[in-house]
């Protein structure tokens, strides 16, 4: 009875982190083209940062805690797609901002 409870607790609060996530990674694309990045760029960052986000969220739902993984997986992609962008490419962060 507890875990249905939890469950059913933490299901809106999934769904509001994952529409959170789509939105900033949208923010992410579109200041992304703004700054008039080659798309080649940002395939490389939204590939780098997807693939790892999922692999996380994989490992986390493996050891039997999917929100956790969930949460962990977002929030390495899009770090690691905003990393890639500021670090690999050398665009000022205030520029995405």
């Amino acid at each position: 009875m507890t875990k249905q409870r939890t469950m059913r607790f933490a299901m809106p609060f999934v769904l509001c982190f994952v529409s959170l996530f789509v939105i900033a990674m949208c923010h992410l694309y579109f200041s992304a083209v703004d700054i008039h990045l080659s798309f080649d760029s940002i395939s490389e960052a939204f590939r780098l940062g997807i693939i790892t986000g999922l692999l996380i969220a994989v490992v986390g739902t493996l050891l039997k805690h999917p929100f956790w993984g969930i949460t962990a997986g977002a929030s390495i992609c899009y770090s690691l797609s905003v990393g890639y962008i500021v670090v690999g490419r050398a665009i000022p962060i205030e520029w995405i901002y």
